[in-house]
């Protein structure tokens, strides 16, 4: 079922990412999905990879939850917004996805649910390469100038994802 998610407070080291990267792209069928995810977004592969690896905290485990204790799950941390919230899941392409399925779905499953949400959230909205993390992160800044600040500091989404900070926000 792939590489097993890591729980809240475990914080891995660049060689323990670095390992899972490896051992994800060793799974059966997954280096090819990826490349083939990255041809049709017209992005790199590494580009993707970076994605799933921010978005898992480097397990690059299927079943990763959240680490702030949200509700996201997953290899992008789906979760639902818009008229999807408080519903348990996320619909991607007109199909609906409960977050425990997601869990539970091999690597491969997953990632053509991730194709799905990049088809509707980057490529459909005019996405540059550079942009496919922020289809996941901010998807109303996907096909936009990149210079423009998405979240300010201090904003509550800004506050929930430290990480996607720098100086300006």
């Amino acid at each position: 079922m792939g590489l097993t998610a890591i729980t809240k407070g475990t914080n891995l080291t660049k060689k323990e990412k670095a390992a899972n990267r490896v051992l994800f792209l060793k799974e059966e069928g997954v280096n090819d999905k990826i490349n083939s995810i990255a041809k049709s977004m017209g992005v790199s592969p590494d580009e993707i990879l970076y994605a799933i690896e921010k978005e898992t905290a480097g397990s690059y485990s299927p079943s990763q939850k959240n680490l702030a204790g949200g509700s996201a799950v997953g290899l992008i941390q789906f979760v639902g917004t818009g008229t999807d919230k408080g519903k348990g899941g996320k619909t991607v392409n007109g199909t609906f996805y409960k977050s425990k399925d997601l869990e539970k779905m091999t690597t491969l499953e997953q990632l053509d649910v991730v194709e799905g949400y990049f088809i509707e959230n980057f490529k459909k909205k005019g996405g540059k390469p550079g942009q496919i993390y922020n289809s996941i992160a901010a998807p109303s800044s996907v096909g936009k100038d990149g210079s423009k600040v998405i979240y300010a500091p201090g904003s509550a989404e800004a506050n929930q994802n430290p990480g996607w900070q720098n100086e300006d926000g």
